[in-house]
């Protein structure tokens, strides 16, 4: 019993509970405004959305989250010791996550009409597509942003940022919710705004 009081007292623990606590808040709020947009759109307009939420966590998972992790894991042991070697890594995982996700852009803006017409066979997921692409690049830095705080252990930071994340994400929803605009495109262009 003791060394589980010791745990709930140690510097673990409230390192965890600020990245967990954090992304938890995130994921709440994030839940809260995806009620808000679907109470605003129609039926059809929702199903656009989806994809475009979609097409981003695609995006975002071809556009190196697992590079996140990696960043994690090699830098941290190199930010006490030798932060010339950390910085390397942090600026390698930068470079191939820009490349990459702009690679990741350029196609999908070129290609999000034949995706929709052709592949989807619904002209109408152009504009999803096409934001989610925007968006997708944003988000992909965002991640990347996390990595790095996450590395220098600055926990507490890294639940703020998550916190303010989702609260960006609500008032931006809650914005067109007040003024009640109910049109798929600025739905898109909000979030595409909040990941950047």
């Amino acid at each position: 019993m003791g060394s589980l009081k010791s745990f709930f007292k140690s510097d673990l623990f409230l390192q965890v509970g600020c990245v967990l606590g954090g992304q938890l808040a995130r994921t709440g709020l994030g839940f809260l405004a995806i009620i808000m947009i679907a109470r605003l759109l129609t039926v059809s307009d929702f199903g656009l959305f989806s994809i475009f939420m979609a097409t981003i966590a695609i995006g975002v998972e071809i556009t190196g989250k697992s590079l996140d992790w990696a960043l994690v894991r090699f830098a941290s042991e190199h930010i006490d010791k030798s932060k010339k070697k950390a910085y390397q890594y942090f600026k390698s995982v930068f470079k191939m996550r820009i490349g990459v996700s702009v690679i990741f852009l350029v196609l999908g803006l070129a290609l999000a009409e034949y995706i929709a017409e052709v592949i989807f066979q619904h002209p109408e997921y152009k504009a999803p597509i096409f934001y989610a692409c925007m968006g997708t690049i944003w988000m992909s830095l965002w991640w990347f942003s996390l990595a790095v705080i996450q590395t220098k252990e600055l926990f507490l930071l890294h639940g703020i940022i998550n916190v303010s994340n989702g609260l960006i994400r609500v008032a931006a929803v809650g914005i067109l919710f007040f003024y009640n605009i109910q049109e798929l495109e600025p739905m898109l262009q909000a979030h595409v705004v909040v990941f950047f």
